[in-house]
């Protein structure tokens, strides 16, 4: 999610939102759980009167937070984790004043006062410490994991094992529910109790909805890795005004002109999603192997590939000795 404000006519991205969204599908421990990952903003908002960053960025969250609550989502986590001294999260190249690190209990007590807000709008039921919520664990397979936590290294390193083995079946080898695993879990919970929130969203008045926005995606927003990455490689920076409207414009034009991939009937919305691709040695698009019906295997065996269209055009200019889908 990311939010703009126009400045001397030129549009400034100020607020940038990272989330992991696990719905009903999802099997428990991580079932209805929404994890706010990561979240960056700059110092070039401007309010009348002024010093009102704060409450437009509170506001965003309280309305994402009604927005899943609606949803049929139940439980949102935050890692209250502030960048340390030359971190990056999102944004690249801040200005030095804007990369002073900030204490953990100042950030702790800025998303409480976001959550008291959603309170008294009967969005947030409760919220509290992770040890607030999850003390009475039996097993610490009853803890939910989410990919960048800090939990995502606990839970093994309690188990003795290190992650990739956790994510394997040896796990299976190894007594999640004993007493003396849940009891280290409850004490590092304990330990941890200023670095985690865990909120409680309320109830909504009818069935969850569903969201009938379709999904855009591109490859520049998609991770937060992504996006700090093209921004570093490209010189997109936000050290200054001028750097914050260049760059924001810059990122604007690769958002709304971004290659559409595939054919006018792909079944995966003209999206780069990890699937298997095959790319047109003339025009340079790329096509989902199974909306040209070509598979990994056959593309190896492939010395170059046309898609339709320009093999119709080599067709019109006398043919050229290249693969070409049926």
């Amino acid at each position: 999610l990311l939010a703009f404000q126009k400045r001397d006519g030129l549009d400034v991205c100020l607020f940038a939102l990272y989330v992991q969204e696990y719905g009903a599908d999802c099997p428990e421990p991580n079932k209805n759980r929404v994890y706010i990952s990561y979240l960056d903003s700059v110092r070039y908002f401007e309010s009348d009167p002024p010093g009102h960053r704060s409450t437009v960025y509170h506001a965003v969250l309280v309305a994402y937070l009604q927005w899943t609550r609606m949803l049929g989502f139940k439980y949102v986590h935050i890692w209250v984790e502030p960048p340390k001294s030359g971190d990056e999260y999102i944004f690249f190249a801040r200005s030095d004043q804007q990369r002073k690190p900030m204490k953990r209990e100042k950030l702790r007590e800025w998303y409480r006062a976001m959550l008291d807000k959603a309170k008294a709008k009967s969005v947030v039921e409760s919220y509290g410490t992770m040890h607030d919520m999850f003390h009475n664990i039996k097993s610490i397979a009853e803890i939910p994991l989410f990919h960048g936590d800090q939990w995502e290294i606990t839970v093994p390193s309690l188990l003795g094992l290190d992650q990739d083995d956790y994510d394997s079946k040896d796990r299976t080898k190894v007594r999640m529910d004993s007493k003396d695993v849940v009891q280290k879990a409850q004490q590092e919970m304990q330990h941890l109790k200023r670095h985690f929130l865990v909120v409680v969203l309320s109830d909504p008045e009818g069935p969850p909805q569903k969201d009938e926005d379709p999904v855009i995606s591109t490859d520049l927003t998609d991770s937060r890795q992504t996006f700090l990455g093209q921004c570093q490689m490209c010189h997109w920076q936000f050290n200054t005004l001028r750097h914050a409207q260049y760059s924001t414009m810059m990122i604007l034009n690769h958002i709304h002109n971004k290659p559409s991939y595939c054919i006018e009937t792909c079944t995966r919305g003209r999206v780069e999603d990890g699937s298997f691709m095959v790319g047109c040695d003339v025009c340079d698009n790329w096509y989902h192997g199974d909306c040209v019906g070509i598979s990994k295997d056959e593309a190896n065996q492939m010395e170059s590939y046309l898609c339709q269209r320009c093999a119709q055009n080599v067709e019109d200019q006398g043919g050229l000795d290249v693969d070409v889908a049926a």
